[in-house]
């Protein structure tokens, strides 16, 4: 089947009249900024007065609610975008869905026939074995994001390949997958365990505290 081919951009936005459009919209929250940042320019480094700590706490309080302002207002702003791109994904969904529901109950044939014409799939034993262990380069990855392995021991015209069906968190080990951690999530792991459990309960971790 041959690449449909059409115009790569059907939507001519004129991106700096948007621009435009927002920043004349939103030019009080420029004008707040200006002087949030003149008086956070002015405090000195070193809180040394009782004047100075009230005038840095106010000026937190008050960054943190034009942040507040300035997200609400993005979102307003934005809804329109996101509701065109909401409308667009909706019209590819309709070509995609039906398309992928069709995909993974042709791969579901597929994998019973394999299995069906082969009468002794690999052990776990034979996985193991030097004959059989799987090259780095077989390595691939689903459109879910999920890591397998390539495998040739079904049918010599279906490729099968390994993924994860299922864990138990109470029994995998966690140690053997250390090095397979994002930091993103071993931030967010840390964060939870944190507020649930306190500082220094965890060795290798570094705890501070701030305002």
């Amino acid at each position: 089947m041959k690449n449909i081919s059409r115009n790569s951009q059907l939507f001519n936005l004129d991106l700096e009249s948007i621009k435009k459009t927002v920043l004349d919209a939103n030019i009080q929250l420029f004008d707040i900024r200006d002087q949030l940042l003149s008086r956070f320019g002015a405090l000195p480094q070193s809180l040394d007065t009782n004047d100075d700590e009230v005038e840095c706490l106010k000026l937190v309080e008050e960054i943190e609610d034009i942040l507040k302002d300035s997200k609400k207002t993005r979102l307003k702003d934005g809804k329109p975008f996101r509701q065109a791109a909401s409308e667009i994904k909706n019209v590819f969904d309709d070509v995609d869905d039906p398309l992928k529901f069709a995909l993974q109950n042709l791969r579901h044939r597929l994998t019973k026939r394999a299995f069906d014409t082969k009468d002794n799939p690999l052990t776990d034993a034979e996985y193991q074995d030097n004959e059989n262990i799987i090259n780095l380069d077989d390595f691939a990855t689903t459109d879910r994001g999920e890591s397998i392995v390539k495998s040739s021991f079904a049918s010599p015209n279906i490729s099968l390949s390994w993924k994860i069906a299922d864990f138990d968190i109470n029994t995998i080990n966690l140690e053997e997958l250390r090095h397979y951690f994002s930091e993103t999530a071993v931030v967010a792991a840390l964060k939870k365990h944190l507020k649930d459990h306190g500082p220094h309960k965890v060795d290798g971790v570094k705890y501070e505290q701030s305002a």
